[in-house]
């Protein structure tokens, strides 16, 4: 992002638009600093919008996302500086008439293009309102001013009580299992929730900076996109192989994502996260003597993930 001091926002403001508009600012400011309820919806949307980016095939470190900027579009920003856009949200979780388009929302677009192209000096200033109710959101397309149409527009996204919610409402999965490369669900609460954590601790940071900064603290690193890779390449221990090659029951075993994987001839799969496999002691690895035994070992193995850092489930915004 461009830093720009927030004082200089506000002197571009009232040079640009007046006093009066500048004292519309700080109060849209202090509005949206204390929208609890909202901030619930924000929250959501800004968590999907930053796995939504993680999953693209994109400069991670260009793409930037914030909230609660000093500005008339202010909700959640997403900054595309590998092509100069800037992406503002107001969110509106209401089907009343505080989720309306008006001539207020117009005159607050065009100011905050104004900003974005003439003090951050961003080529496409792009502004959306965001509405919980998909009629709202049709109805509003009607309003939007035919010259803004092409930049400023109006969106649905769901309001979800929970991330279980936001899991089945929308896309959310799919990016996270991209990811993840696995779309178990107890693994995807645990990644999200990591994420959560992170952007409810910084107003402003770029995706790789938040995905580094979870990989950083969790344990077990379920991102497998954003893993810090060893100098050498890995590859599953010689005792699992010759306990799986000499048993008759037909097991295969592969290495996936730092995962290795155990398929009977049924079709029951176990997996385990390599590196702690490669933890374990000698002691440890005699007691595993056959294809049963080991895949008792990998059932615990990935219990132990489970359990890895339970003070996520204490989020407000938990799933239940």
């Amino acid at each position: 992002m461009i830093a720009v001091d927030p004082e200089n926002i506000r002197n571009f403001v009232e040079k640009e638009f007046g006093t009066p508009v500048l004292n519309n600012l700080n109060k849209i400011h202090i509005g949206g600093t204390n929208n609890s309820k909202g901030r619930d919806y924000e929250n959501f949307f800004q968590l999907y919008k930053a796995f939504e980016l993680a999953a693209q095939d994109i400069d991670h470190s260009k793409h930037l996302l914030s909230c609660q900027e000093l500005a008339f579009i202010d909700d959640i920003c997403h900054w595309d500086l590998e092509n100069s856009i800037k992406h503002n949200y107001q969110a509106k979780n209401s089907k009343g008439k505080a989720a309306d388009w008006t001539s207020d929302i117009t005159t607050r677009c065009k100011r905050q293009t104004k900003i974005d192209q003439s003090l951050y000096s961003i080529s496409e200033s792009r502004n959306y309102l965001l509405v919980s109710c998909e009629k709202k959101k049709d109805n509003n397309l009607k309003k939007v001013p035919v010259r803004l149409k092409k930049m400023n527009t109006c969106i649905f996204f769901p309001y979800c009580k929970t991330l279980i919610e936001l899991v089945e409402k929308t896309k959310l999965k799919s990016f996270v299992a991209s990811l993840i490369e696995t779309d178990d669900m107890s693994h995807v609460d645990y990644s999200t929730k990591l994420i959560l954590g992170v952007l409810q601790g910084s107003n402003a940071q770029d995706i790789k900076s938040i995905f580094e900064e979870a990989c950083s603290s969790a344990a077990p690193n379920p991102f497998v996109k954003f893993r810090k890779r060893t100098a050498f390449r890995q590859e599953i221990p010689d005792w699992i192989k010759q306990i799986v090659t000499t048993a008759s029951n037909n097991t295969t075993y592969k290495l996936q994502s730092n995962r290795v994987y155990l398929t009977t001839a049924s079709g029951f799969e176990v997996s385990a996260l390599l590196d702690e496999i490669l933890k374990l002691s000698d002691d440890a690895i005699q007691k595993i003597i056959n294809t049963k035994d080991l895949a008792m070992l990998f059932i615990s193995l990935a219990q132990v993930e489970l359990n890895i850092d339970t003070s996520l489930n204490s989020s407000p915004l938990r799933g239940a």
